[in-house]
């Protein structure tokens, strides 16, 4: 393995990641809250969802205020939240700041590098003073959703490695209530099979309902317990550790479930490429895997209505016949072609031209496609080595030329990608291909016999 190359590459990755959370940040990244004499933000999110808390501090408009009122959208600092702000990959949580008559919709929470938990939203009613006690309350649903899929993030790097190797690391992640993004390096695209198998190892692990553990311990414990680090991460002496038992042990701040099973299922939506050497698996978990059910089961469903199949069973025949059917259709395209070669054939002979001891075929056939194109001049190629074929049609809209050399034509110097490039320019198009034949395209069908014609000059130019 080249590691100065993968370390470059994870490296760009990270990059990427973060320019990515940057173009979703909000406009509380300033120098703002630099210099606040408050003591940094009590995070108690990992033991509950809601707690009373003090108000620090306000911003309304960018700006510190008092206080803000319905309508105005704010970041608030509190002393103590339950809202998990933004980090390693996880979003931060939404939910409500009230207090009576007090409401605020929190749809973000940021950290800053003081340690002060920025909760943005806007006021939706009452008016939030600095100062006042309040209730921060996390919004339940969403946080269950994004500590399902935060914790399948960590069984799938686990699964990776044992169906790809202990090559893989984490290059990236992005875990949100939908679905969990995860970047990882790998050489080359997954197979269909080691998809399947690296999804069931990940349900197997969810059905085994294995109790996870979260706990707080010096890096150097941490280490000999073989906790897997996110590549080219900085940490300090203490670090919090989740470990899935007999299964996955790494660095994590994020939030997670207390058990395998709460994941209910695992669905693996995509695997596709981010850059060379790192691959992106998508999935989901729980209601997740419910609506990629219903969309699917939709999906199949409309496809089975277009086919007028009132059983979804009845696809496979269905489409199997329709193939069969399609197969007959383009044998019977390729006859009719060779047909109409064959009749094409003797009225553009009787039409030849010759220059310099070689025959020029030229002509307009209406209503062909290139498949008859290409069968005609093959014909003729064929036939007549010592020729030059020039044909052109306008088929749905679309002016196509094609030219054919036969061998003779060939050795005397004359070229069919050079011929139909030339003939092409005349109807505003280009194309090329190889000395025998070739293909162009073109916009003006008014001059398509002008190009066709041009055929002649255009032979004898080149024998010169």
């Amino acid at each position: 393995v080249d590691e100065d190359a993968f370390t470059k590459l994870l490296a760009e990755q990270k990059k990427r990641a973060r320019d990515d959370a940057k173009s979703r940040d909000v406009s509380w990244e300033t120098d703002l809250f630099k210099g606040l004499e408050i003591k940094q933000t009590e995070f108690v999110g990992y033991d509950m969802l809601e707690c009373r808390a003090k108000v620090e501090f306000i911003v309304v408009d960018g700006a510190g205020a008092s206080s803000a009122s319905e309508g105005d959208r704010v970041s608030i600092i509190l002393n103590k939240t339950p809202f998990y702000a933004e980090s390693g990959g996880q979003v931060g949580d939404k939910g409500i700041i009230s207090d009576g008559a007090i409401s605020v919709e929190i749809n973000d929470c940021k950290k800053t590098a003081e340690g002060y938990y920025v909760h943005s939203g806007v006021v939706k009613a009452g008016v939030i003073e600095a100062g006042a006690e309040v209730t921060a309350a996390v919004d339940k649903k969403t946080r269950c959703s994004i500590m399902r899929n935060h914790t399948s993030a960590h069984l799938l790097q686990a699964a990776l490695r044992q169906v790809l190797g202990d090559h893989v690391h984490q290059a990236g992640s992005y875990v949100d209530a939908s679905r969990v993004r995860f970047d990882f390096s790998h050489f080359e695209a997954m197979k269909p099979e080691e998809i399947s198998e690296v999804e069931r190892i990940v349900n197997e692990k969810v059905l085994e309902a294995i109790e996870v553990t979260k706990r707080s311990m010096p890096i150097a414990e941490a280490k000999k317990l073989g906790a897997m680090a996110l590549f080219g991460e900085k940490y300090g002496d203490v670090v919090r550790v989740v470990e899935v038992p007999g299964f996955s042990v790494e660095f994590c701040g994020g939030t997670h479930v207390d058990n395998t099973s709460t994941l209910g299922l695992f669905k693996i939506l995509s695997e596709s490429s981010v850059a060379a050497g790192v691959r992106r698996i998508e999935g989901t978990t729980g209601e997740g895997v419910l609506e990629y059910i219903h969309e699917q089961d939709k999906l199949i469903k409309e496809t089975a209505s277009s086919f007028k199949l009132t059983n979804v069973t009845e696809l496979p025949a269905k489409s199997k016949a329709l193939i069969g059917t399609a197969r007959e259709l383009e044998k019977e395209v390729e006859r009719l072609n060779a047909k109409l070669a064959s009749s094409s054939v003797d009225d553009i002979v009787s039409g030849a031209s010759e220059v310099k001891g070689v025959k020029v075929f030229a002509k307009v056939i209406e209503n062909a496609n290139n498949d008859a194109l290409r069968t005609v001049a093959e014909t003729l190629k064929d036939k007549y080595p010592a020729s030059v074929t020039v044909l052109g049609t306008v088929s749905d809209g679309k002016v196509s030329l094609c030219a054919a050399c036969g061998a003779e034509a060939v050795a005397k110097g004359l070229k069919a990608g050079l011929i139909v490039k030339e003939a092409a320019a005349v109807v505003g198009g280009s194309g090329g291909g190889k000395p025998d034949f070739a293909m162009a395209g073109g916009k003006d069908a008014s001059k398509l016999s002008e190009a066709v014609n041009s055929a002649k000059e255009i032979v004898d130019k080149m024998l010169g």
